[in-house]
């Protein structure tokens, strides 16, 4: 895996896991995108190898109420084609099973005590406590 893209609206938890993931794996290329359209503009440039995506987002511009229907759709279009790309959703609502369902490969909760071991696990990355 040689690039991620990065889709959250909340700036310091944005911020928080693209630093959190190029200290984890350095030469991954970590791009971010705030909005669902930031996202499409980012996939349509350069399809990273795994999306990682909250699912509350605004679809243009940042300050619009974020939607999780925004989110979902965004999983649908990633997850169609013949070359889906790997996404780990990422999110504080419950809705893991419409994550799943829309076709997410994991669900990872903010609210988790050990969100980042779980995202990286999710990713396939190798993890402190040696699992896979």
């Amino acid at each position: 895996m040689n690039s991620i893209l990065v889709v959250e609206d909340a700036p310091n938890f944005l911020r928080w896991i693209a630093a959190a993931l190029a200290r984890h794996r350095p030469g991954l290329e970590v791009r971010t995108a705030s909005t669902a359209w930031e996202a499409e503009r980012s996939l349509a440039a350069a399809p990273p190898s795994a999306v990682i995506l909250d699912l509350a987002l605004p679809k243009l511009h940042v300050g619009e109420p974020p939607s999780i229907e925004v989110g979902l759709s965004l999983l649908r279009r990633l997850r169609q084609g013949p070359d889906p790309i790997l996404t780990v959703v990422m999110s504080s609502h419950a809705a893991e099973q419409e994550s799943l369902t829309a076709g997410a490969s994991a669900f990872v909760s903010k609210s988790s005590p050990n969100v980042l071991h779980e995202l990286l696990f999710a990713l396939g990355f190798p993890t402190a406590g040696g699992a896979a």
